[in-house]
C-alpha cells in the first residue's frame, strides 16, 4: 500500500476544502482557506492511496521569544476504513521531519487522557506526556457561539 502525502498550498485550497469537507462535514470559506495554506508556517497534509483522499493533519509553526520554534499539530483523523494502516503514522512522520528540518525545538500535541486511540497512538510513535498532569484550559470567545 503506497500512502502519499501532500502539503497543500494556497493553490490547492480547493482539493484542501475537499478534504476538510469530507472529514469534517463542513464546508471551508475559500478566501480563508487560501489565506491560510499561503502562510509558511502552516502545514495542511493530505494522505491519499489510489488517489483517494484517506487522511489529513494540519499543524502550526510557533515562533519562540527564545529565537527557536516549535510544531503544534492541531489536527489529525483518518478515514475508518484506513485505520491501523500506517496512514498517521506517515502524516505525523512527515510532521517529525519538518520538525527536524527545521530545528524546531519540538513537536507537540494535546489529546484527552479519555482518548484512548490518540493516547496509544502518540505513546507508540515516540510522544512523550511531560509532566504527566498537564491540563489544557480553553477560553471561549465571547463574541463567538461555543461548539463542543
Amino acid at each position: 500500500m503506497n500512502i502519499v502525502i501532500s502539503r497543500f498550498r494556497s493553490e490547492d485550497a480547493g482539493a484542501a476544502a475537499t478534504v476538510l469537507l469530507q472529514f469534517t462535514g463542513r464546508p471551508a470559506l475559500l478566501d480563508r482557506l487560501t489565506t491560510f495554506l499561503a502562510a509558511d508556517s502552516h502545514y495542511f497534509l493530505a494522505a491519499s492511496i489510489a488517489d483517494e483522499w484517506v487522511g489529513f493533519a494540519y499543524a502550526y509553526e510557533l515562533s519562540r521569544p527564545d529565537d527557536t520554534s516549535m510544531l503544534f499539530l492541531y489536527s489529525i483523523d483518518v478515514h475508518s476504513d484506513y485505520r491501523r494502516r500506517g496512514v498517521a503514522t506517515a502524516l505525523l512522520s512527515y510532521l517529525r521531519r519538518v520538525a527536524d528540518q527545521h530545528r524546531m525545538k519540538e513537536l507537540f500535541v494535546i489529546a484527552d487522557r479519555s482518548n484512548d486511540a490518540a493516547v496509544s497512538f502518540y505513546g507508540a510513535t515516540g510522544g512523550v506526556v511531560e509532566g504527566g498532569d498537564s491540563l489544557c484550559f480553553v477560553y471561549p470567545s465571547h463574541d463567538a457561539p461555543h461548539v463542543a
